[in-house]
């Protein structure tokens, strides 16, 4: 066996590897590294494990990161709430990891993990090699073969919520145009600003909407108010190998009594079952966002925590980074105006990689 740094934009058989391997996402491909390395110009340090014939049986995606914030850092991946590596087994992970700490100098290496967690905490027992933080919750949706099995699975309180949509002036549209992108990234300017958080930088938005949504993987749907012509909510969805994520959202808080979250996803997954996409996959919560965490639990989702692995052995640099950072910058983004949600983004997101 061969092991082996790789450019996924260039190394054909990598985006074979994600397609065929049960826990490849978008997150995984090439496709994803031309947005982030367009957007934020990380660097791929993508490992994989050839046989003797040439043939990829595993890898592991990584991005080298490097500020005067944080130092320099192996990330598996940025911007993703989750990205496992793609092995089969302990072995193949062990010889490829061995590989990376003899060939990169980094001040940590970290892996967010899902489906392979279990092998992971098992490799940590054994050796205590990683840090390990669990602070996120991943939310799933398993789709039906029909939407009547599929509506059928939803609490009671989302199928009334969806009743009364009938008698609600609005109506889902899908935008994929560039107007569309503008008015998904205002909406998405006004939610970050009420959290107090950064805003993606414009490039980002734009990267995302040219190298995956023009190219047939992914939409934007939107709640359209009637009486006043307006979108008041959108969520842009990103789609690969039958599954779907709901990434970027944003709405208008005083058209909410309107339910356009449950129109645009509920629509989102009747598109998904139409299409016999396997699974839903509504992204990532706090562990203490317990009212998110029943809204979406409410949708049949199964919730699972999520895994973040930290080499060396260290606690979540990531999370006390931005809990410090921005305990501050939370007050200033919420009750500052717009422009410095937005510039806070374009300064400093790239360190939240």
């Amino acid at each position: 066996m061969k092991v082996r740094i790789i450019d996924p934009c260039v190394y054909k058989k990598w985006d074979k590897l994600v397609e065929r391997h049960p826990w490849g996402t978008i997150f995984h491909t090439s496709h994803w590294c031309k947005v982030l390395t367009a957007s934020y110009k990380y660097r791929p340090f993508f490992v994989v494990l050839e046989d003797s014939t040439g043939d990829v049986k595993a890898g592991i995606p990584l991005y080298y990161i490097s500020d005067f914030l944080r130092g320099k850092r192996l990330v598996s991946v940025p911007f993703a709430d989750y990205a496992d590596p793609l092995i089969h087994d302990e072995a193949e992970f062990l010889l490829m990891f061995d590989f990376i700490k003899k060939n990169v100098e980094v001040n940590h290496i970290e892996i967010k993990s899902y489906h392979s967690s279990p092998l992971l905490q098992k490799i940590r027992g054994e050796n205590d090699m990683f840090g390990m933080a669990e602070e996120y919750v991943i939310h799933q949706i398993k789709l039906r073969k029909t939407l009547e099995d599929m509506y059928a699975s939803f609490d009671r309180r989302v199928r009334q919520r969806l009743r009364k949509l009938s008698d609600l002036p609005i109506i889902a549209v899908r935008d994929n145009s560039f107007k569309g992108l503008r008015e998904l990234y205002k909406l998405n300017l006004q939610v970050r600003k009420k959290y107090g958080v950064p805003l993606q930088p414009w490039k980002f938005f734009l990267n995302v909407w040219r190298i995956l949504v023009k190219n047939g993987m992914g939409f934007m749907l939107f709640a359209k108010f009637l009486p006043e012509n307006r979108k008041i909510n959108g969520i842009l969805f990103l789609t690969y190998n039958k599954k779907i994520h709901a990434k970027y959202n944003g709405s208008i808080t005083e058209y909410l009594k309107y339910l356009p979250n449950y129109l645009i996803h509920y629509k989102a997954i009747e598109w998904g079952v139409s299409n016999s996409y396997k699974i839903f996959d509504m992204g990532r919560s706090f562990v203490h966002e317990k009212g998110l965490i029943q809204f979406k639990k409410k949708w049949a989702a199964n919730n699972s925590k999520l895994t973040y692995f930290y080499y060396p052995n260290t606690r979540n640099i990531t999370n006390s980074y931005n809990q410090g950072i921005w305990g501050i910058g939370n007050l200033l983004i919420n009750k500052g105006p717009s422009f410095i949600c937005r510039v806070t983004g374009e300064m400093f997101y790239k360190t939240f990689g």
